[in-house]
Formats: C-alpha cells, sequence, structure tokens
C-alpha cells in the first residue's frame, strides 16, 4: 500500500512539473513562432482524457462467478474466532477460482488413508503443507470447528461446508422447502425416515454422478445422517442441515435445483433445471391419439402400477385416457 501511494505520488509530481513548464513555454515570448502551444493544447486534452478514465482495480482480475463465490463464503459463521477464520480464508485463498472442485482436490490431498474421511492427524499434516502455524490450542479449536458431529473424522461434506460455508440461499431454501412440504403429507412438520429412504432418487446427487458413491452407499448416508438419535424421525432442522452440507458441494444454483426436483420426482423446472425423473407414459385416447404425458410429482409410485397411473393422469385432466405404458 506505502509502495503504490508513493509511486503515484511520484507520478503526480512528475505530471505537475511537466504542465507547469509547458504552460510556461507556451506563454512565454520565447513560444511565439513554435509549436508549444498546439503541443501544450494537445497535452491539455491527454490530461483529461486520462483523468476521466475510471480507476484501475489494485486486485487481481476474477470472474463474476468467482466473485459471487467470495461473497458467499465471507458470510460462513466462525464463531468470531480469528484464528478458525485465518486458516479457512488461507485454504479458500488457494481455490476460489475452482470453488467446490477446487476444494475437493485438497480435501483428497489431505486424505492420505484415501477413505474419504480426515482424522486430526491428516488436518495437521496439511496446515504445515499449506503453511499454517498453529498452537495446540488453536488447532484444537480449528478441529472441533471442522468435526461438527464430534465423531473423529471430518467428512467431505463437513470440510467443504465448515471451509466455504453452506451457500443455502433463498433459492436453495425454498427449493428443499417444497420437497420438505410434498413429503410431508399429514402436515406434522415430521418426516419418517424408512419412508424417505425408499423415496429417495440419487440419480443426480453430485457424489453418484462422480462415481466416488454407490446408490446403497448413498442411500445408507442419507439414513445415517439423520438417525443417530435412533428415533427414525426427520424434522425440519435436520432437514436443513443435511441439504447444508449437499449445497456446500454445488457451485451452480440451477444445478441444485434440478438435484431437488429429481430426487424428490417434483414436478415442474425451468430450461436445465426441469425435471427429468417422473414417468413419462404414452397414452393412448379414445379418439385414437397417442401423446407421451408426464405423471406428476410422481413420488412412491410403482413403474407396475398402472392403475394409479391412470388415476394420477385423470387428476391432471386427462379424462379420456383410455391405456398407457411406460415410455423411456
Amino acid at each position: 500500500f506505502i509502495v503504490y501511494r508513493l509511486s503515484s505520488s511520484l507520478i503526480s509530481v512528475t505530471l505537475l512539473t511537466y504542465y507547469t513548464t509547458l504552460i510556461y513555454l507556451s506563454f512565454s515570448p520565447m513560444s511565439c513562432g513554435t509549436t508549444f502551444t498546439p503541443l501544450f493544447l494537445i497535452s491539455i486534452i491527454f490530461f483529461f482524457l486520462m483523468i476521466r478514465r475510471p480507476p484501475r482495480s489494485t486486485l487481481s482480475s476474477s470472474s463474476a462467478a468467482s466473485d459471487v463465490y467470495k461473497r458467499q463464503v465471507s458470510t460462513q459463521s466462525t464463531g468470531g474466532n480469528e484464528n478458525v477464520d485465518r486458516i479457512r480464508q488461507k485454504i479458500l485463498a488457494r481455490n476460489e477460482e475452482d470453488g467446490f472442485a477446487g476444494l475437493r482436490r485438497s480435501f483428497h490431498v489431505m486424505d492420505k488413508s484415501n477413505d474419504n474421511a480426515l482424522t486430526s492427524e491428516e488436518v495437521k499434516a496439511a496446515f504445515r503443507l499449506y503453511r499454517v502455524k498453529t498452537t495446540d490450542a488453536e488447532f484444537e479449536t480449528m478441529w472441533k470447528y471442522l468435526d461438527r458431529n464430534g465423531d473423529g473424522k471430518v467428512t467431505v461434506g463437513e470440510f467443504v461446508r465448515q471451509i466455504r460455508g453452506d451457500f443455502l440461499n433463498d433459492r436453495r431454501i425454498n427449493m428443499i422447502r417444497i420437497a420438505f412440504d410434498r413429503l410431508d403429507t399429514d402436515g406434522s412438520g415430521v418426516l419418517e425416515l424408512k419412508e424417505l429412504a425408499v423415496k429417495y432418487d440419487v440419480t443426480d446427487h453430485p457424489l453418484f454422478k462422480s462415481g466416488e458413491k454407490s446408490k446403497e452407499q448413498l442411500v445408507q448416508d442419507f439414513m445415517s445422517s439423520w438417525d443417530r438419535d435412533t428415533n427414525g424421525r426427520v424434522l425440519w432442522e435436520e432437514w436443513v442441515e443435511y441439504y447444508g452440507d449437499i449445497s456446500a458441494s454445488i457451485d451452480n444454483d440451477d444445478y441444485f435445483e434440478l438435484m431437488i426436483r429429481n430426487a424428490w420426482h417434483i414436478s415442474g423446472g425451468e430450461g436445465a433445471c426441469q425435471n427429468t425423473t417422473c414417468k413419462r407414459v404414452l397414452a393412448k385416447f379414445r379418439d385414437g391419439s397417442e401423446r407421451v404425458v408426464q405423471i406428476k410429482d410422481d413420488i412412491g409410485m410403482r413403474s407396475d402400477d398402472v392403475e394409479g397411473m391412470l388415476a394420477r393422469l385423470r387428476k391432471q385432466g386427462y379424462t379420456n385416457v383410455m391405456t398407457i405404458k411406460l415410455h423411456a
């Protein structure tokens, strides 16, 4: 900063001296018949063009997406702990342009045992890699911050969320609220876990798409994420907590919406967000015409439940449907 201010002052003094000399030469008797006056006028025009230009930023350039990323991660709460925030910012600085992908790479660099979970020793080694100096007390504070559930290990979801923030903006909160309310059929504010596990579709889960986890593993994770108290129920607060971890691993709001719509078979969405998991059937109507139609919000509906699908289509307004068959 000091160097920048000194260099700016030096440039200002140089320009002032230059233009003072030009003014003197342009209006002195010696300047008659010379080119000093037009040179002075040209210089004045050039000077005003320069000062009208907006100042160039002293920060390194970054994409709009990176700016959004920085704004979002800056809101992550660290409980006011300066040491925790210092470590977070150091890790984020190495990954800010790549978002979740960069943080996931950092996680796998730290995960020397390749078991998709970090131990305190692995995190200590990572701090040495990042040249982060901490006392034993500071490290203990940071470890507790990372290991939110106190099980002695940090998963990729915990790591990303604690370092980056949960990214649950208003649009994402609204989407998971829609899903929760659709599943809460009796309006009690409580979801039955076993019933949810049967309905859960992992097709668009980021870890399933990347091949890191199978469908069975994700369903098991889904179950274990909530059933720590073994009551078999999910409250809204637990629902938000779960999707906070998932949200932190997804950079794009459109993809997050698509994932929620597809996971819980919520019809609708526009463009890239449009649901793709609700059943499409080739319906034959009484007038002999055929058309592919979607069975809306078909969560829990079996593919062999023809009568159920026909009943749902009639509720959707297709009262003259005669027969249907699944459409790929």
